[in-house]
């Protein structure tokens, strides 16, 4: 298929960071902060021996979509799909 250079994973073998959530409580937001924890975690997972990080957000943040890409410097490189199989259960 044409695309299936974009579905390889060419660092699937290599030690990698994984950011599961960072909060910046509201009065401290744009202070410095969260750019020092992430400069901090990644220096932690670098010593740790990890060549890529990776974190999820909401596409629709204002906040943390300029932050992650902007200032942080990371690069969108999938799409997550959600689907609430509750919901669906309620509804049939």
């Amino acid at each position: 298929m044409a695309d299936a250079r974009w579905q390889l994973q060419r660092d699937l073998a290599s030690p990698r960071l994984v950011i599961d959530a960072l909060v910046v409580e509201e009065t401290q937001r744009r202070s410095g902060v969260g750019t020092a924890l992430m400069e901090a975690v990644e220096e932690a997972g670098r010593s740790q021996g990890a060549v890529v990080a990776t974190l999820n957000t909401n596409l629709r943040s204002l906040l943390s979509v300029p932050f992650y890409e902007d200032r942080m410097s990371y690069q969108r490189r999938s799409v997550i799909f959600r689907k609430d199989l509750r919901q669906a259960a309620n509804e049939s």
